[in-house]
């Protein structure tokens, strides 16, 4: 066998085990991040999978990180339709979503070619219509009640301020939210951004335990 490629073949195995290794809340992240109002094929978020239980006395408990990564990345474009991978630490499938950019607007979409298990953006949240300006008001609190008994029926929007996550603290952010399905039994959706940082936390909530689970970026230096 030539030289060169043995040694090429001894160093993919690696390279590709790297890239796929779960992060850490505490890790250092370099990225080309997502900028949701004018993405470029080879952008790329991180984000880290958390649980947060509900006690139904004591409400929602403290947040803990489950040791997935998803590293969700721009792939192909076509006009103002963005192709989006969703690669996950523990699991080999992709989900495939379509991000549309329509005036002040984007889209998002399940993607046709998609097989996976669609663990990112959850199939029953999609498709979603994200406003790319600032919505000051109305300010709306993440808890539960709040959420649940404004957002039933069409989405809703507003806004939070002094965000914190992962040692950031985020001065404003929109919301979506979208719990409709809670009245099927089905799971709560919302979401996290703004224009200057991208997607922050995407989020879904039980309908029957009231427990949140999601995805959190992580904000690179």
């Amino acid at each position: 066998m030539n030289k060169n490629l043995f040694v090429i073949l001894l160093i993919l195995p690696f390279f590709y085990a790297c890239e796929d290794e779960p992060l850490d809340p505490n890790d250092d992240v370099q990225s080309s991040y997502i900028e949701i109002d004018d993405p470029v094929v080879g952008q790329e978020n991180i984000y880290l999978a958390y649980e947060r239980p509900n006690d139904p006395n004591n409400g929602p408990g403290q947040l803990t990180y489950t040791g997935d990564t998803t590293w969700l990345s721009i792939s192909n474009q076509s006009g103002n339709v963005f192709e989006v991978q969703a690669k996950y630490s523990q699991d080999a499938e992709l989900d495939i979503y379509l991000f549309t950019l329509i005036n002040d607007s984007l889209i998002i979409e399940a993607g046709q070619s998609n097989t996976g298990p669609y663990r990112f953006f959850d199939l029953a949240s999609l498709p979603m219509t994200l406003s790319l300006k600032e919505l000051s008001s109305p300010e709306l609190d993440l808890s539960y009640e709040t959420l649940a008994q404004n957002c039933v029926g069409d989405p809703c929007s507003g806004s939070t301020v002094n965000h914190e996550q992962l040692n950031q603290n985020y001065d404003r952010l929109n919301i979506y939210a979208d719990y409709t399905v809670m009245v099927v039994d089905g799971p709560g959706h919302h979401l996290l951004y703004s224009q200057e940082y991208g997607l922050i936390r995407v989020a879904a909530v039980s309908a029957w335990t009231k427990s949140e689970s999601g995805w959190n970026f992580i904000k690179q230096n």
